[in-house]
């Protein structure tokens, strides 16, 4: 598993990969414990490239996300799409962690609930 990191601010973010799966264990947790033993205070886990993320790294998320609680530190999942979002969606992520999009300034989203007048 490649990741990208690049720290700023007193935020780390780390780019994940197109997949995100059980076989990513070690290499997410080394990440994790860095990050924890490191003086930032927000890690930044950037979705726009992940387009799958199976049961074992839903679970991943759930763990760091305890860690960091326990360090007063946090994690921001970010611009999670397609079929990581619904799952996010689906088991509320957004009551465990902060959710952040960038803005294309050319492309917005709109919910389909949205009916535009």
């Amino acid at each position: 598993m490649l990741y990208y990191k690049k720290d700023k601010n007193n935020t780390r973010q780390i780019i994940l990969p197109r997949i995100v799966s059980v076989e990513d264990k070690d290499s997410f947790f080394t990440l994790i414990s860095d990050f924890i033993n490191s003086e930032m205070r927000t890690l930044e886990l950037e979705f726009q490239e992940t387009q799958k993320i199976d049961s074992a790294g839903l679970g991943f998320l759930l763990i760091a996300s305890q860690y960091c609680s326990d360090c007063n530190k946090s994690i921001i999942l970010k611009n999670p799409k397609g079929k990581c979002k619904d799952i996010f969606n689906l088991m509320r992520f957004e009551n465990l962690f902060t959710i952040k999009y960038d803005v294309d300034e050319f492309t917005i989203e709109i919910p389909s609930e949205i009916v535009l007048h």
